[in-house]
């Protein structure tokens, strides 16, 4: 499978290796995102729990400590190679705001950025502008905010995982090779890239995002509420409470969890 990039050619495997190598050589020279000079506060710091602002990892102590990983790639690799533990990082996307994520560093084959979590807590029927910014604690049921996944994904040729849970209990995982998120002015347009999975069926490719109140070509959002890459109304959905994926769940799915990497893992 091959995905139409943002503004580019079409991607395969074999040119996202070669784009990888690339945007490695071009950004190994570029700073670290950092925090604006005067005070600090996350984009998402009012969603975040008490608790979760204890549980903060590098929360930063003083001005001289207002600099952050792009992503949780760079977490052991940029000052703080002595954490081994998942949990609640402050990033910092290039071009856009610091925020508070979760870390998933349990893996061998690289550390991931979880950019949803359903667990059914949430019915996700929030408007446009609340999905642009993101909601919820990043330990419990969230939404990273589109804003930030542009930001995010622009940054490097990344992989999608998508782990989904039915109510049997059966585990089903999906990769997406070259997954990206287009701006604001495109409607955040997803782009997947080429998927690898143990499950069939897939997200609908190269559509615009659409909430109950900014659904400019489906409608679906309108009928069936959350917010999502709607393509149709027969997609499946995991910003929902009743989560859908073709026969695998049928808006019977106990829990989802998505999260992001660089194709190319930095270490």
């Amino acid at each position: 499978m091959v995905r139409k990039y943002s503004g580019a050619q079409d991607i395969n495997m074999f040119s996202l290796q070669a784009l990888c190598l690339l945007a490695f050589v071009t950004v190994t020279g570029l700073s670290l995102g950092n925090a604006e000079n005067e005070g600090f506060a996350a984009a998402n710091w009012e969603e975040l729990l008490e608790y979760d602002r204890t549980q903060i990892e590098n929360y930063p102590q003083d001005a001289k400590h207002k600099v952050f990983p792009r992503d949780c790639s760079e977490v052991r690799r940029w000052g703080l190679k002595h954490i081994h533990t998942s949990g609640l990082y402050i990033i910092h996307p290039k071009g856009g705001t610091p925020l508070v994520v979760f870390c998933d560093l349990s893996g061998p084959k690289g550390d991931w950025t979880v950019i949803q979590r359903n667990h059914g807590s949430n019915n996700f029927n929030e408007t446009w502008e609340r999905y642009v910014s993101g909601f919820g604690s990043p330990l419990n049921d969230h939404w990273i905010g589109n804003f930030h996944l542009h930001h995010l994904t622009k940054q490097w040729i990344y992989i999608l995982r998508v782990t989904l849970e039915n109510s049997a209990g059966a585990i089903a995982v999906v990769d997406y090779y070259g997954f990206a998120v287009d701006g604001k002015t495109d409607d955040y347009t997803i782009r997947l890239g080429y998927s690898q999975g143990n499950i069939t069926g897939t997200f609908n490719d190269n559509v615009k995002f659409a909430t109950y109140d900014h659904d400019t070509a489906s409608e679906c959002a309108s009928q069936n509420g959350g917010g999502w890459w709607y393509g149709n109304c027969n997609t499946p959905v995991l910003n929902s409470r009743t989560i859908t994926w073709g026969e695998f769940c049928k808006g019977s799915c106990r829990r989802t969890v998505m999260k992001v990497r660089p194709v190319c893992q930095k270490k």
